[in-house]
């Protein structure tokens, strides 16, 4: 009852609008299915019984009478549905403490649904829809007639508008970054309000997620929320897994970005762990955070990237073939890495030679890392640790003997005989003059990806990315170990003690096609696995849905995205033949959206779109 002239509920009303709401607020906690919630509005329907909050009570209203109830302690504390007649139990008991912020949204949500019937039905101006309507608006009986297929696409459009919420995200414009309109970065980041492209400004990052150097902030009611108080706030937004106070608090488990590469990047690795833990309590101003940083690069473009040792003997026969580099380390180096070579020569499986060999062997890859790893740390040690003058000295022998003393901008005739390590190399020299890190050119692997092609860092793995566009994914962490190729601070002694010192090949991922158009990529941790979505023009695909909380990029293209709470077997059809469509939203090249978990997206090309979903790792099956 209201003590200001509205007219007051009866009991049996009252109970059934509630029914609806805390059904809804079932669905956002993840206690049941869409299907459940749809059957509650037509079981009250077809009773007479009104199923919506009425037009003159708004949710404040609703949050103020909920307050004097006999169950409301700290927080409201309901009984909720996991089927038609059945409660879900938590715990021993089968009350649940819920969230104003929750119970806000399913007031919202059944709001919206009364407020897209009226619309919908208003605009059809069919009888039978306007008598669908007024029936499910007002509470008249109508069993008689389901609602019109235009109220029923209403409906479904206001049930699932939480379901996928548009970002706003950080662009970091660091040095290295390409410039105005050449950055990828940069023409994404157009689609935020408020941002002017300069020609003259370096766009390096586009950061997806919840770190705190970067967060992004979710669209919503014409305001921006943080995206980690979205995801702590909003149930409907939370994945299956239980998530304690700490881990609701951490937000994403990855995070996400878009990287612009103009110039190479430091000679870097990542902490695990138990280093991450332990460089953020002694050193904060430096490491943010104390998580670990394993990460995948997906070249958007042709991408070079310097990533882990090169084989032991292929960095003995570099040090042969750059006498600079050999005189800078030392002979005493150089002789512990022929040494080295000539002792995993030696090593003998099933008559087979394992220099770089059988490295899955479990008995040999051990053995043969207690010869190479120490000699691969003597050789970097003494790399890094030079003195200034003499990195400096070696390198202008260097730039002489490979341009024969021309200068070393662009391609001549000196250089058109260097080796790609050499060229490597002067282009390092040009961005980083006497930095002791283009030395590494001649140490690490040298690798450019084709588009779509991915590469694996995993922690304390050395690694510069060179140039070009990509996708990477990490888990969430801004932890940088650094020793060259940078203004910035340097680290060198934790870089060359944390190091696995592994050779050999890099460990790049290899996609797994998991629909039409739809390719998964899959690396060995549990913070995250990408899926990229390529769709031609007038064509279509879908999406499975993800148990977790997930991010969608749009990368090119424009088209149509259809979301749905139910997961299919992905197939790809001629667009555009559907009938009966779920909400759809328009995308275009630089959307960005935060998706619910148990959100299906069949995507439709006008066209080529491109676009990439991050979310927690999970088995394909596991989500259906």
């Amino acid at each position: 009852s209201w003590h200001d002239g509205r007219e007051p509920l009866l009991h049996g009303e009252a109970v059934a609008i509630g029914m609806c709401v805390s059904a809804e607020v079932a669905l956002l906690m993840g206690l049941c299915t869409q299907q459940v919630v749809d059957a509650h509005y037509e079981y009250v329907r077809a009773t007479g019984l009104p199923a919506f909050v009425p037009d003159s009570v708004g949710v404040e209203d609703v949050l103020y009478k909920m307050s004097f109830d006999k169950h409301h302690v700290k927080k409201p504390t309901m009984g909720l549905c996991k089927d038609i007649g059945y409660l879900a139990k938590n715990g021993d008991s089968f009350a649940w403490e819920v969230d104003e912020e929750t119970i806000s949204q399913a007031l919202v949500v059944n709001m919206s649904r009364r407020d897209a019937v009226k619309s919908a039905t208003a605009a059809a101006g069919s009888a039978e829809a306007e008598a669908a309507a007024s029936a499910m608006a007002l509470g008249v009986g109508c069993v008689s007639e389901p609602p019109a297929e235009e109220v029923k696409a209403a409906v479904d459009k206001a049930v699932s508008a939480a379901r996928m919420q548009p970002l706003e995200c950080h662009v970091m414009s660091y040095a290295w970054g390409k410039e105005g309109v050449e950055s990828l970065v940069g023409r994404l980041a157009q689609q935020t309000d408020g941002f002017e492209l300069n020609d003259k400004k370096p766009y390096a990052e586009l950061w997806m997620g919840t770190h705190p150097n970067g967060p992004s902030s979710v669209r919503r009611n014409g305001e921006l929320v943080p995206l980690d108080e979205y995801l702590s706030e909003s149930a409907s937004a939370n994945g299956s897994k239980e998530l304690s106070a700490k881990d609701r608090a951490m937000g994403l488990p990855f995070l996400f970005k878009i990287l612009s590469v103009r110039k190479a990047l430091s000679i870097q690795a990542h902490p695990d762990k138990s280093l991450a833990a332990q460089l953020h309590a002694d050193n904060p101003d430096c490491y943010k955070d104390d998580n670990h940083k394993p990460e995948m690069a997906m070249a958007v473009t042709p991408f070079e990237a310097l990533c882990s040792f090169q084989s032991l003997d292929k960095i003995a026969q570099n040090l042969t073939a750059c006498p600079e580099l050999a005189e800078l380390v030392g002979e005493g180096a150089v002789g512990v890495v022929s040494a080295a070579v000539s002792a995993a020569a030696a090593l003998v499986s099933h008559g087979k030679e394992v220099l770089g060999v059988d490295r899955d062997a479990p008995a040999v890859e051990t053995t043969r890392a207690d010869i190479v790893a120490p000699a691969l740390r003597t050789l970097f040690t003494a790399l890094m640790t030079a003195e200034h003058a003499a990195v400096a000295t070696q390198l202008d022998k260097l730039t002489v003997r490979l341009t024969n003393g021309k200068p070393t901008s662009g391609d001549n005739a000196a250089t058109a005989a260097c080796s790609a390590t050499d060229k490597l190399a002067l282009r390092l020299f040009q961005q980083y003059e006497h930095d002791v890190g283009v030395f590494c050119a001649y140490l690490l692997n040298y690798v450019t990806l084709q588009p779509g092609e991915a590469l694996f860092l995993a922690a304390n793995e050395p690694h510069a990315y060179i140039y070009g566009d990509c996708v990477e994914c990490m888990a969430t962490s801004d932890n940088v170990i650094r020793a060259g190729l940078t203004p910035k601070f340097k680290d060198v002694d934790v870089l060359c003690d944390s190091l696995t010192y592994h050779d050999g090949e890099p460990h790049f991922v290899t996609p797994k096609q998991i629909a039409d158009g739809v390719y998964r990529y899959m690396p060995p941790v549990p913070e995250f696995l990408v899926d990229r979505v390529r769709v031609a023009n007038g064509f279509a695909t879908t999406l499975p849905a993800a148990p977790e909380p997930s991010i969608v990029a749009v990368l090119s293209g424009s088209g149509v995205v259809e979301e749905t709470a139910t997961t299919t077997t992905a197939t790809t059809t001629e667009s555009g033949d559907a009938e009966g469509a779920p909400p759809q939203h328009d995308v275009n090249s630089g959307h960005i959206f935060v998706l619910a978990p148990h959100t299906e997206l069949r995507v439709n090309s006008d066209s080529e779109l491109q676009l990439y979903r991050a979310t927690a790792r999970y088995e394909l099956e596991a989500a259906r």
